[in-house]
């Protein structure tokens, strides 16, 4: 049976080389991470930033990254990188952006056509909304705050994002939620031992749709406290 090793990153934590170590150590013959092409393209340069809102969108995650320290999509250039040194083939495995983009502004609309709780969610929107662009500067205990936080109750965010907006909740979480499943169980039929990079937010919705693989689990927690390790070696994508 194929070995799944499911790593719970957070975009705005430098965790590149925490990522990269973890994979090194576990060396699988291949490795996943929650991007598109799209995505993949802008993170490594080999496309030019998009246009309208996609690029809105993309200035908003680079902004509250770059506050914390780090280049948006960091965690994620952390498995990258781990599988160009391995040699082994890299598998984007998350939704389109242009899909998830259509099915956000689509939810989104329907939303705060909501007569009875429009109020409400348009406050909510319009706070979330200027955090994101103007995100609080991080203290020097903030990292074990968001640590606790996960510990203590991994669904918190997306039990109180589905109480406001269930519409984008199942976009944000469940539709993308179900393509990377898919994709991990296609590839877990192509491949003894997988290293998947994804958002530790997604690390229970994954669970509760493959409950008949073998997933390890490298909570947040012990990626934080985890060691770097060196760099080299060459890319492959896969499809």
């Amino acid at each position: 049976m194929s070995m799944i090793t499911l790593i719970g990153t957070c975009h705005v934590v430098n965790l590149k080389d925490r990522v990269k170590g973890r994979i090194l150590e576990a060396r699988p013959q291949a490795v996943c991470v929650e991007l598109d092409l799209k995505r993949f393209e802008r993170l490594t340069g080999r496309q030019s930033s998009p246009g309208g809102l996609l690029s809105m969108m993309a200035l908003i995650q680079e902004r509250i990254a770059a506050r914390y320290g780090v280049k948006a999509g960091n965690d994620m250039m952390g498995g990258i990188e781990a599988a160009k040194v391995l040699g082994v083939p890299l598998f984007l495995i998350d939704r389109d952006s242009d899909e998830i983009l259509s099915s956000f502004l689509e939810a989104l609309l329907r939303e705060l056509l909501d007569p009875v709780h429009i109020l409400r969610k348009l406050r909510t929107f319009l706070h979330l909304t200027q955090e994101s662009l103007f995100p609080p500067p991080p203290s020097p205990d903030w990292i074990e705050g968001l640590l606790q936080d996960f510990e203590q109750d991994p669904q918190k965010y997306e039990r109180e994002f589905e109480t406001i907006f269930p519409l984008l909740k199942r976009v944000i979480f469940d539709e993308r939620e179900n393509r990377m499943a898919a994709n991990l169980r296609r590839l877990s039929r192509e491949h003894r031992e997988i290293a998947a990079v994804v958002g530790y937010g997604h690390l229970i919705g994954l669970r509760r749709r493959l409950p008949d693989l073998d997933l390890c689990e490298v909570p947040l927690r012990e990626l934080w406290g985890s060691a770097p390790a060196p760099f080299g070696g060459e890319l492959e994508i896969g499809n």
